[in-house]
């Protein structure tokens, strides 16, 4: 499987802002195969706290159906 494109990696002084594709994409994955994860973290966690663009979307779209009171699934 090949990785997709990422954003512009971004930069603090001439180091790179570190992140996980691995670590995001576990975050995702367990709350699809969990969705009582998702209210576990979502108190502290924010679409703002991914660095991949792709799961930002995925990460608001949970947030929209958490506040619709629908359930965080498949």
């Amino acid at each position: 499987m090949s990785a997709l494109p990422l954003e512009t990696p971004l930069s603090w002084g001439s180091q790179p802002i570190p992140f996980s594709q691995e670590a995001e994409a576990a975050v995702i994955g367990s709350v699809l195969s969990n969705p009582a994860v998702y209210n576990a973290v979502a108190g502290f966690l924010k679409d703002d706290d991914f660095f991949i663009l792709r799961n930002k979307y995925i990460w608001r779209a949970f947030d929209s159906l958490s506040e619709r009171g629908d359930t965080v699934d498949f």
